[in-house]
């Protein structure tokens, strides 16, 4: 029996904060309504600043969740919700969300289940006992689901290692907007004026939440170390507030803080990525196939990225890459990065070109697609 025509699919993620996997859901989500799809969005809490993104033609749901060890009351909720939308699919991304999307389908209407697996390999980061739980579990119980989308080849030959069932994985790399993400030389040159960096000044930018996990002390560090003082750093992301002391201090300590700029949670992120010469992806742990490098490169910025995931098949040859946590390594790699494109200045026309052929969002879409469109006719 073919798939329906437009078919009823329930995304579940944690909330729609700002982030990667974030944005790829609302983009995807976003797309699919597009073609006619019947599409719902489930998050545990509420506000988060993607919602806004949202295309109006998507229904949003959340299950009013105060705090990690608030459950019950969020699991009836979403039990009820199953109950009201009857969607032949509910595509869950990470951990939480994937194991209760499998548990609670047996007791609901027939419906399929897909998980989504969005880093790749977690054993270097400090995970408590609750997120150790949760990633035994999905091992164990990952035979309930009827497809599991990893977002990078890496991701998946961790989890097929660790015992998840090696049948029922895919990789489906993450889709960046071109159109949106384009060299804009005029919003660039906005911001360095906004910031009082001067056009000839080389920049380099990170664009990340701020968190342990993303590595800033390490490219605090790194940047410290160049030789060339006259370059500057742009930190977009947001986080604790507690972690943006932490790092300012780090930064104060360095003699570098009249030279870093921290932009907190920046909606215009093109802006950033056109401001900078390089960028940077100074991860420690945890990386699947990450989106600020390719965001980067499709608005024409080379960038410098770590060895995780699947970032380095991001840059292929139009970048650098790094080990992970290796200062010098990182320092030399900026320094070297810069000094190509000065003489080099097709090196960002290449770096897009490489976005737009290897993971647009209409690939994305289409592979997603028929995708749960082979769950469906199983």
């Amino acid at each position: 029996m073919p798939p329906p025509e437009n078919p009823c699919v329930l995304f579940f993620i944690r909330s729609l904060e700002t982030g990667g996997a974030e944005r790829q859901l609302v983009v995807l989500a976003n797309r699919l309504a597009d073609l006619g799809w019947d599409i719902s969005i489930v998050t545990y809490y509420s506000g988060g600043e993607l919602e806004a993104l949202v295309s109006p033609q998507i229904k949003k749901y959340d299950l009013g969740k105060t705090s990690r060890w608030h459950l019950l009351g969020p699991i009836a909720r979403y039990f009820l919700l199953l109950r009201r939308i009857h969607p032949q699919v509910v595509h869950a991304y990470m951990d939480s969300a994937n194991l209760l999307a499998a548990l609670i389908r047996p007791l609901s209407h027939k419906h399929s289940v897909i998980w989504g697996i969005r880093t790749s390999d977690m054993r270097d980061g400090p995970r408590d006992l609750l997120q150790k739980l949760l990633f035994e579990l999905e091992i164990r119980m990952s035979t309930a689901a009827d497809l599991i989308i990893l977002n990078s080849r890496t991701g998946l030959e961790f989890a097929t290692s660790h015992g998840m069932d090696e049948c029922r994985c895919i990789t489906i790399r993450n889709g960046i907007d071109t159109e949106k993400f384009r060299p804009d030389p005029i919003a660039g040159q906005t911001l360095r004026r906004k910031l009082r960096i001067g056009a000839n000044i080389p920049v380099v930018s990170i664009v990340a939440r701020l968190h342990e996990s993303k590595g800033h002390e390490v490219l605090l560090k790194a940047f410290a170390a160049l030789l060339d003082k006259s370059v500057h750093l742009i930190v977009a992301g947001s986080g604790t507030i507690q972690m943006l002391q932490k790092l300012k201090t780090t930064a104060r300590r360095l003699g570098i803080s009249s030279r870093v700029h921290f932009l907190g949670n920046v909606t215009d992120i093109m802006a950033v990525y056109n401001a900078s010469d390089v960028n940077v992806l100074a991860s420690t742990y945890g990386e699947g196939t990450p989106n600020a490098p390719a965001e980067a490169m499709a608005c024409g910025t080379p960038n410098v990225v770590v060895d995780l995931g699947d970032a380095a098949f991001v840059v292929g040859d139009k970048g650098r890459v790094v080990p992970a946590n290796d200062i010098p390594a990182m320092t030399a790699a900026i320094t070297d990065l810069l000094s190509q494109i000065e003489n080099d200045p097709e090196l960002g026309v290449q770096a897009r070109t490489r976005i737009v052929e290897e993971l647009s969002i209409s690939k994305l879409v289409t592979d997603t697609r028929q995708a749960i469109e082979a769950v469906l006719d199983t």
